[in-house]
């Protein structure tokens, strides 16, 4: 198996990432993204370590969304693409937004 970020949930992290070297420094920056990738080892060795995403459940998309919280704010959201070997993580939220908003985003 392997993990494919989606253009926006690499956009995601990277605004995060920036944010972050703003804020609080890059070194503190480049601790919170190597936290954010270490992740997913975890994935790779247990896909299903994510509970299902309880938000994208009543959605009509035949897809099965999981979420991981990877940091004190933030999770990926992603799925199993088993026929093509593949975690595709679809999102990177912060969890202090409005949750009604993210299945508009994924």
């Amino acid at each position: 198996m392997r993990i494919r970020w989606s253009g926006k949930a690499d956009h995601d992290l990277e605004i995060a990432v920036i944010q972050c070297r703003e804020k609080f420094g890059s070194i503190v920056a480049t601790k919170f993204y190597r936290q954010v990738k270490s992740n997913e080892k975890y994935l790779l060795t247990h896909p299903c370590i994510g509970k299902v995403e309880p938000l994208a459940e009543s959605t009509y998309d035949p897809l099965t969304y999981r979420s991981l919280v990877v940091h004190e704010h933030y999770k990926i959201v992603y799925v199993i693409e088993e026929d093509d070997d593949v975690i595709r993580i679809v999102k990177f939220w912060d969890t202090r937004r409005n949750p009604v908003t993210l299945i508009e985003d994924i």
